[in-house]
């Protein structure tokens, strides 16, 4: 309704997570020796909407060399959807630079079968977005069974609580703008949430520090997003093309039927 749109012309169709093949007994990835300890990871677009600056500022705050901790980045690599900017310049120095906390970058290709297998192998995926529209690297890592960090606001919640995840207060901004990029009047200003850096820092800190309680909240979280398998994606937009097509039909069509 805050944006103009009457809400019974809005109907959420979620997306959903296969259990056969993101579970918690997946095989774990062989990460090798260059990420020892505890693992955090981060998997998409090294872009601000999704947070990944704050990551790494936070990651960079929170732990020094002497740490045993390593984060692991899987982004696109060259020829992805998001272009490199300094995010990604940033993350390359990190991931060189022998007196800052580990950082190993994974920018090659990596086949479709083999992504359960890397969140098994990690024990903590953080998504401090500012701006998603469902988050699915949350949802698959949760039904591995892992620990997410992620923004008490937005997409998160779709299918997250405090009982299955590590949720960080997010504040509210809005974007002065009022026209689109053609030029046309919107009905208010974008809104975006984001997480202080401070509260990532303590967020990863407290992660990295409890290990257990990680893995009982990402047993709980595997447990609750069973509910969400892609048949039930599947039903809800069948249920809508339905209600549409019985809106569009004429009222003959619907009286004959």
């Amino acid at each position: 309704m805050s944006s103009g749109v009457d809400p019974s012309r809005v109907a959420i169709v979620p997306l959903g997570v296969d259990t056969r093949r993101f579970h918690p007994n997946v095989g774990p990835a062989d990460l090798g020796d260059a990420a020892p300890g505890y693992r955090f990871l981060f998997v998409g677009g090294l872009a601000r909407r999704k947070g990944a600056d704050l990551l790494l500022h936070a990651y960079q705050n929170a732990f020094t060399r002497f740490d045993d901790v390593t984060l692991v980045i899987k982004d696109f690599g060259p020829g992805g959807p998001y272009p490199a900017d300094e995010v990604s310049a940033w993350a390359d120095q990190l991931a060189v630079d022998p007196a800052a906390p580990r950082v190993v970058r994974l920018t090659g290709a990596m086949a479709e079968e083999d992504l359960p297998g890397l969140y098994t192998a990690c024990d903590c995926l953080v998504h401090p977005y500012r701006a998603e529209a469902f988050g699915l690297t949350m949802i698959e890592a949760m039904a591995c069974g892992r620990l997410v960090v992620a923004p008490d606001h937005g997409a998160a919640r779709d299918f997250m609580d405090p009982e299955t995840a590590m949720l960080v207060a997010a504040q509210r901004h809005e974007i002065p703008v009022l026209t689109d990029s053609e030029g046309r009047s919107i009905a208010g200003p974008p809104v975006y949430h984001e997480i202080t850096v401070p509260d990532l820092v303590a967020a990863l800190r407290g992660a990295a520090a409890d290990p257990a309680a990680g893995r009982l909240i990402g047993a709980r979280a595997a447990a609750a997003v069973a509910a969400h398998p892609w048949s039930r994606t599947a039903a809800v937009a069948a249920e809508r093309i339905h209600a549409l097509l019985d809106e569009a039909a004429p009222s003959q069509w619907r009286a004959a039927a």
